[in-house]
């Protein structure tokens, strides 16, 4: 519950730095301007001009270009929802490098009439001092959010429960053999695993774990679960189904998480595919 207060409070208090339109651009143009004043790179350090506002003067073109790619995309293209951006689409970001680039040489022009710099080397100095605010910003948004939905996620877990599941006294699996079966209450199932041509159901009684192995497909069982509306299991990779009653707690990343299993040291894989359609569908649904 603290957690989920924590929550709550986080998202109600103040707007996300990411979301303000002119945070981002502001934090990297200082960057910019710091860095250049300190270390005065660029034949900066030999220049008889002001190098305050020389330095300055880069610090806040680079404000301007990335506030102007900030509204454009949150008000304009309306992409005002970082959370949901991959590493790629992040990536795809560092192209604003070349107008900046492009801005700066001709900013360049104007403080030097003959500039001691080329077009290309200006260019890639601009890449390469812009590489370390741009991936530090990745990093931050990828684990603000990361955190974010680790937190929302186990606090659900650990708070809902799908009514409708436990109303069921116990689940029966039919075995392709004839005559076998497994039986077992729908709290006590913590995951099933394909096995080849068979899967194994792994329930938990008396605190201790235990396994049934059965010949048939984890697409039979998933199926089953769906027509008897069990919506605490769920399929979250191609080798598993897991009771999300039964999560103790979630690791990993958007890229990839991990779901450890109550009262054992397991910890299932969630496939690529299915992490962020999971955890999206808990968030909205639980």
């Amino acid at each position: 519950m603290n957690r989920e207060r924590k929550i709550n409070l986080n998202k109600n208090s103040k707007i996300p730095l990411e979301d303000r339109i002119f945070a981002i651009p502001a934090l990297i143009g200082l960057f910019i301007f710091l860095f250049l004043f300190i270390f005065q790179p660029f034949h900066i350090s030999e220049t008889h001009k002001n190098k305050l506002l020389l330095t300055l003067s880069f610090g806040l073109l680079t404000f301007i270009i990335l506030s102007f790619q900030s509204i454009v995309n949150k008000i304009v293209l309306k992409k005002n929802n970082p959370k949901v951006y991959n590493y790629y689409q992040k990536i795809k970001g560092f192209v604003i490098i070349i107008p900046i680039g492009i801005f700066n040489w001709l900013l360049l022009k104007l403080w030097y009439l003959e500039p001691p710099l080329s077009f290309l080397t200006m260019l890639w100095g601009t890449a390469l001092i812009g590489l370390f605010p741009f991936l530090y910003t990745v990093i931050y948004i990828e684990r603000k959010y990361y955190i974010e939905s680790f937190f929302e996620l186990k606090s659900k877990l650990e708070t809902n429960r799908d009514i409708e599941t436990y109303k069921k006294n116990y689940i029966v699996i039919e075995s392709e053999n004839i005559g076998e079966k497994v039986k077992f209450h729908p709290i006590d199932l913590l995951f099933i695993k394909a096995e080849g041509n068979y899967v194994s159901i792994h329930t938990i009684s008396d605190n201790e774990p235990k396994k049934k192995l059965i010949r048939t497909s984890l697409s039979k069982i998933i199926n089953q679960f769906e027509e008897e509306g069990l919506k605490n299991f769920v399929r979250n990779h191609k080798s598993y189904i897991v009771n999300l009653e039964n999560v103790d707690k979630v690791t990993g990343n958007s890229r990839q998480y991990n779901f450890h299993i109550k009262n054992t040291d397991i910890m299932i894989p969630v496939s690529r595919s299915f992490s962020r359609e999971i955890i999206y569908k808990l968030q909205k649904e639980l």
